[in-house]
C-alpha cells in the first residue's frame, strides 16, 4: 500500500509539473533532485504527524497499560519498549528512505520524461 501511495503521489506530481515550466522534469538530474525534495516533504508533512501524533502515543499506552488490548507476549512488548526508546533513530532512517526513495521514484520520472521534453530550451542544461 504505502509503494502504491508513493506512486500515486509521483503521478500527482508530474501531472502537476507538466503545467508550469519551472518544474517539468526535463532531465534526469532533475528528476532525481525534485524526487528527494518530494520525499522530504511527504517526510515532513504525513510521515511526521503520523508517527508523533498517533503511533507513538498508541505505543506508548500499550506499554504503560497494565491490561494490553492487543496479545503482546513479553518478548514483543520489550522490542517495542526499544522501539520507543530508539525513536530518534527510527525518525533519521525514515527522513533518509524517504529522501532515497524520492529520489529512486524522480530517477524513473525523468526516465520516462526525458525524451517527452527533448528540445525543451534548458537553462544552464541542468534545469
Amino acid at each position: 500500500a504505502h509503494i502504491i501511495v508513493a506512486a500515486l503521489i509521483g503521478i500527482a506530481f508530474n501531472l502537476a509539473a507538466s503545467y508550469w515550466r519551472t518544474f517539468r522534469i526535463v532531465t534526469v538530474p532533475k528528476g532525481i533532485l525534485t524526487g528527494a525534495v518530494t520525499g522530504a516533504i511527504v517526510f515532513s508533512l504525513a510521515f511526521l504527524p503520523m508517527h508523533t501524533l498517533v503511533m507513538m502515543p498508541l505505543l506508548e499506552d500499550e506499554l504503560n497499560s497494565a491490561e494490553s488490548l492487543l496479545n503482546i507476549m513479553p518478548d514483543e512488548k520489550e522490542a517495542l519498549s526499544e522501539l520507543v526508546m530508539n525513536n530518534d533513530f527510527v525518525l533519521w532512517y525514515s527522513a533518509l528512505l524517504h529522501v532515497i526513495f524520492g529520489s529512486v521514484m524522480g530517477l524513473m520520472s525523468g526516465f520516462l520524461l526525458h525524451d517527452r521534453y527533448r528540445n525543451v530550451e534548458r537553462i544552464r542544461s541542468f534545469w
